[in-house]
């Protein structure tokens, strides 16, 4: 297991007496010079394949309801309408925003060099064994606004730059957003526990109890 609380899951479900969570290695080589946005448009960036519990439509619906109050911002989003019927359905129904960019699916290395420039990752997913572009977006020290769930806890970890909204509203998501933009939005503290044994940090740990 990738998380404690899906380890809890496991054991409680499939009455499993052992499960061992280790962590994902996650290495970002960052730059020195850390690149942002070079125009007035405040940006954000959601990395996901389109299904339907990475909750794309409710950062589409933020970002309609944000277009009515300002209009100095943008959405990147990396689905184009050709990957399966949902992001058609997504693409159909929000391509008249002029603040969202569909650029379709991207290589990780694309994906590193968007971090780089944006000013935000939105994480909506209902649901994730981990959440890598949360790792990944913290090794550029930027904002991450990011559903309210368990599996956000625990890859967030002490990370002094997130603000956690409910996944169903579309219209908080926005108020965050706006905050954001205006230089007033209050990030969340955050206090993880690590997980209990047995655990390791990295998949390399666990790889070398397995053979032992």
């Amino acid at each position: 297991m990738q998380q404690d609380w899906l380890r809890d899951i496991f054991e409680h479900k499939f009455k499993v007496k052992k499960v061992i969570v280790a962590y994902p290695d996650v290495t970002i080589n960052v730059p020195r010079t850390n690149t942002n946005h070079s125009s007035d448009e405040f940006s954000f960036f959601y990395p996901a394949f389109p299904r339907v519990f990475k909750n794309i439509e409710l950062l589409l619906k933020a970002a309609e309801l944000l277009s009515k109050i300002i209009k100095g911002f943008k959405v990147i989003i990396t689905i184009d309408g050709s990957e399966n019927n949902y992001s058609r359905y997504l693409k159909e129904k929000y391509e008249h925003l002029m603040q969202v960019t569909f650029i379709g699916l991207q290589t990780r290395q694309q994906v590193i060099n968007l971090y780089q420039t944006v000013d935000c990752l939105v994480f909506p997913s209902k649901l994730e064994t981990w959440g890598l572009p949360i790792s990944e977006m913290k090794a550029f020290d930027k904002p991450i606004l990011v559903a309210n769930e368990k599996y956000a806890y625990e890859t967030v970890g002490d990370y002094n730059k997130v603000k956690f909204f409910d996944p169903l509203n579309a219209g908080e998501l926005c108020r965050n957003m706006l905050a954001l933009i205006n230089g007033e939005l209050n990030f969340d503290a955050t206090n993880p526990a690590l997980p209990k044994q047995p655990f390791f940090r990295t998949w390399n740990d666990l790889l070398i109890l397995l053979l032992s």
